[in-house]
């Protein structure tokens, strides 16, 4: 039996943060990171397939979306509340931050993610969500600090 290859898409307006953590993912058998994006208005854009997404062979929809919380203009909440709105029943979202208040962790589980991840070292992080895509994407959403 062939193992699942996750499509992964990294939204994060830190340009280090995308790079770090697309170098780790690919390292990672099971992980394909399929886009990195620098905000919450390029992950919609991407997800409707509006622009210079329009191509699904080259950009092709996600299994994981990997949403840093806070980003300027579009922020994660915003993405998870327009994603509310749309049909992508199979699409799963990991919000990741340096700091989560508990009151943003709930938040983001409320609006549709099914984990929170509290950005740690880049290796650890790689290898908390390639254990998701392999072992949770049927639990119950979460908070996972390492």
């Amino acid at each position: 039996m062939l193992n699942k290859i996750y499509k992964l898409l990294i939204v994060d307006d830190s340009e280090d943060d995308r790079i770090l953590l697309a170098m780790s993912l690919r390292r990672i058998p099971s992980c394909q990171v399929v886009a990195s994006l620098p905000g919450g208005q390029a992950a919609i854009d991407y997800l409707s397939g509006i622009s210079v997404y329009e191509n699904r062979q080259r950009f092709p929809l996600p299994d994981v979306m990997l949403l840093d919380f806070r980003m300027p203009c579009v922020s994660a909440l915003d993405v998870l509340a327009w994603l509310r709105t749309r049909a992508f029943p199979d699409l799963q979202v990991i919000v990741l931050s340096h700091s989560f208040h508990e009151q943003d962790m709930q938040m983001s589980l409320t609006l549709g993610a099914r984990l929170c991840l509290a950005k740690r070292e880049i290796a650890e992080d790689a290898r908390s969500i390639a254990s998701f895509c392999n072992d949770s994407m049927t639990q119950t959403p979460q908070y996972a600090a390492h």
